[in-house]
């Protein structure tokens, strides 16, 4: 076991309790997927409001799409988070964005390096994608709950060939040590300020961290592509797109953003 995680799991259980942090946390050597564990927690009522799972591995990690999410041992902050929403219904959309924005935020307080985010919540160093996150609904009668799955690359030196184009880690980027115990307690506060903060403040943070506005984009949609222009974000959260003079709102979709020659 390396010594970064075994920091991880002394300072969690030294501090990680609802009254210290916030958070109940929870730590785990190996685990198939954080979202999937904390999910059966809640189902078997062994989780509330705050509840924090993280892994030093996930054999299963999961992205948005269906798609998987690459989780080795010692490399990354691999955790989900289970939250009681605040805001009605209607502004559930807004977690996703907070959630980006906290780590956005994390990771230039612990790397003085600023962060872009892409719709709808990938974070960004150096054009290249070094977090990812996925919200996942779960409801007890008519109360909804929300896991919120995060994956940031944090030590890892090189990627999967099918992944080295687009992927980075916060140390390739940074080019120094990145310690995951610091990017967590720098973590774990944003969290919590940007998920009390109302829809409107979140998406206005977004935004001063968003750089793809008037970029060129590749919005996939099912068996569809789209080669548009982004224009803006909409305050429901969807992404308001130009194509042959007419604007339209996109929610479920990958965004491809076309590098300039």
């Amino acid at each position: 076991m390396n010594h970064d995680w075994d920091n991880i799991k002394n300072w969690s259980l030294a501090r990680g309790n609802f009254h210290t942090t916030g958070y109940t946390i929870i730590t785990l050597d190996a685990i198939g997927s954080t979202n999937e564990y904390l999910k059966q927690l809640w189902r078997d009522e062994k989780a509330q409001h705050g509840c924090l799972v993280i892994a030093d591995t996930q054999t299963a990690g999961k992205g948005r799409l269906g798609r998987t999410w690459e989780s080795p041992p010692g490399s990354g902050l691999w955790m989900s988070l289970l939250i009681k929403p605040s805001l009605s219904p209607d502004k559930h959309f807004a977690y996703s964005f907070a959630a980006a924005v906290a780590v956005a935020e994390a990771i230039e307080q612990t790397t003085r390096l600023r962060p872009e985010l892409k719709w709808p919540n990938d974070v960004l160093l150096c054009q290249k994608k070094c977090c990812g996150i996925l919200l996942e609904s779960v409801t007890t009668g008519s109360e909804p709950w929300i896991i919120v799955g995060i994956g940031i690359n944090v030590t890892q030196e090189s990627f999967p060939d099918a992944l080295s184009d687009t992927a980075i880690s916060l140390q390739q980027a940074h080019a120094a040590p990145v310690h995951r115990l610091q990017l967590l307690q720098n973590l774990i506060p944003a969290l919590q300020s940007n998920f009390s903060s109302d829809s409107r403040e979140i998406l206005i943070k977004w935004q001063s961290y968003c750089r793809m506005f008037g970029a060129m984009v590749s919005v996939f949609q099912q068996d569809s592509v789209m080669e548009a222009k982004a224009v803006g974000l909409a305050p429901d959260g969807g992404l308001v797109v130009e194509n042959e003079g007419k604007r339209i709102k996109v929610y479920a979709a990958d965004v491809k953003i076309r590098l300039k020659n």
